[in-house]
């Protein structure tokens, strides 16, 4: 079991980091007992654009109505929140193969995550023409490219060991942002923007 929660521990601070990375934020995240995860997330002005496009193939009305302004950012939002969804398994895979090795890496998306992405990948191929078939291997290479970073996969791992070590498996946002900020991932967030 320990094995798993540790895996569960990196899987969802690769959601957090990311998120992070993206102008997003974590409000909470924990490890329940069964060794799934579970993280909440504020999108700030996103979430409504962020659930039209998760939800576009069983409630396109959510998407079709929107304002044609908020229509036209959807491919940028969209591309943002995969990345956010994909991270998980991509830090996943990481841990569990001992870091990023030269060769192909076998990353498994899970369940819920993946059918967001595919519902992304959905409405982006009915709103852009030119939309590539490779789509999620694309979001899956640009995610391990951007973990790649020592500093990132540092505080990925100093997050993920943070949340497992925890009594409870639990992170508020105030005890998430202190970590990151700790470990200097906020300097390097300001740094990089």
């Amino acid at each position: 079991m320990t094995e798993i929660l540790e895996k569960t521990a990196y899987h969802e601070s690769g959601h957090i980091i990311m998120a992070y990375l993206n102008k997003y934020f974590c409000e909470e995240t924990e490890i329940l007992p069964n060794g799934d995860g579970k993280s909440t997330f504020n999108y700030g002005s996103d979430l409504l654009t962020i659930t039209a496009i998760t939800n576009f193939k069983d409630e396109p009305d959510i998407f079709n109505n929107l304002s044609e302004s908020i229509k036209r950012n959807c491919p940028e939002i969209a591309f943002k929140s995969t990345l956010v969804l994909i991270a998980g398994s991509i830090a996943e895979s990481i841990y569990l193969n001992d870091g990023i090795s030269g060769e192909e890496m076998d990353v498994e998306i899970s369940g819920p995550d993946l059918i967001r992405i595919e519902n992304i990948n959905f409405l982006l191929s009915q709103i852009n023409l030119n939309h590539k078939t490779d789509f999620i291997p694309e979001m899956m290479y640009t995610a391990m490219t951007i973990f790649a970073d020592k500093k990132i996969w540092d505080t990925i791992t100093i997050l993920a060991k943070s949340l497992f070590n925890k009594n409870n498996k639990k992170l508020s946002k105030s005890e998430i942002e202190t970590i990151l900020t700790d470990c200097g991932f906020v300097e390097y967030l300001k740094k990089k923007q």
